[in-house]
C-alpha cells in the first residue's frame, strides 16, 4: 500500500487559514467566510463543544488531535478565544504551522509527550481516527481518555460490530478503517465515557462508495465520574 502524504496535505490547508485569516484581518467589517461542504457545519459543533466543556472563568486547554490552521480558524468568528488554548497534535504538521504564530491562542507539536502531564477539558478529533487502523495503539490515548469531553467528527462509523478497511474514492492512496462504536468506547475510550450528543452527516462527504452499515457521525463523549 502507498503511504499517503499527510504533510503535504497539511501544507496547503494552513496556507489556505492564512490567507482566510489575513483577508479577514485586512477587512474586519467583511462577513467571516462560510466553509464550505459540511466544515460550516463541524466547526460550530466544535466551538460549541469548546464553550460547554467550560465550567469556570480560568483559562482551559483544548487538545486538537491531527488538527490543522484551518480546523481552528473560524474559532476567531464564532467565540471568545481569549480564555482557550488549543495545542493541535500533528506528527504530519506543516513547517509553516510550527513555525509561524499565525493564531496567538493555537500552538503546535510533533511529539505528543510534551503534553502528557496535561489535563485537557476537551480532546477534539475531527476526521482521524479513520485513519487510525489500531485503537488500541494509537499515539497519546492515555491523554485522549484522561480529558473531561471527548469530541469525534466528520467519522466513518460501522453500525454493526463488523469494521470496515475501505479506499477512499476522492484522494488517491488513502485508505479509511472504519471503526464501530463498540470498539470506539472500547478500545480507544476504555469504557470511560457517554455519549452527550450525536449527529449525522450527509455521507456524499464522507469520501466513501455508499454503504448502509455506515453512517458518518458526530459524538461527544463526556467522561463518567
Amino acid at each position: 500500500m502507498i503511504k499517503y502524504d499527510w504533510s503535504k496535505y497539511n501544507l496547503k490547508r494552513d496556507r489556505e487559514a492564512i490567507c482566510q485569516f489575513k483577508e479577514y484581518s485586512e477587512n474586519s467589517k467583511k462577513k467571516p467566510l462560510i466553509q464550505k461542504g459540511l466544515y460550516n457545519h463541524i466547526r460550530d459543533i466544535y466551538a460549541l463543544a469548546i464553550l460547554n466543556s467550560k465550567n469556570s472563568k480560568k483559562k482551559i486547554d483544548i487538545l486538537d488531535y491531527g488538527g490543522n490552521l484551518i480546523s481552528n480558524l473560524s474559532l476567531l468568528h464564532k467565540i471568545n478565544i481569549k480564555k482557550i488554548k488549543v495545542w493541535v497534535y500533528n506528527p504530519y504538521s506543516s513547517e509553516i504551522a510550527l513555525k509561524k504564530k499565525v493564531f496567538k491562542y493555537v500552538k503546535f507539536i510533533k511529539d505528543i509527550d510534551l503534553i502528557k502531564k496535561k489535563k485537557f477539558s476537551l480532546c477534539y478529533l475531527g476526521s482521524v481516527i479513520q485513519y487510525c487502523k489500531d485503537l488500541k495503539t494509537i499515539a497519546g490515548k492515555d491523554i485522549i481518555n484522561s480529558s473531561k469531553f471527548v469530541l469525534i467528527t466528520h467519522t466513518p462509523i460501522s453500525t454493526i460490530k463488523k469494521e470496515f478497511y475501505l479506499k477512499q474514492i476522492n484522494h488517491k492512496n488513502l485508505f479509511q478503517k472504519v471503526h464501530s462504536m463498540h470498539n470506539i468506547k472500547k478500545k480507544l475510550l476504555l469504557k470511560k465515557y457517554s455519549v452527550e450528543f450525536k449527529s449525522y452527516n450527509d455521507y456524499k462527504h464522507s469520501g466513501l462508495k455508499s454503504n448502509n452499515k455506515i453512517e458518518s457521525t458526530n459524538i461527544l463523549f463526556k467522561r463518567n465520574r
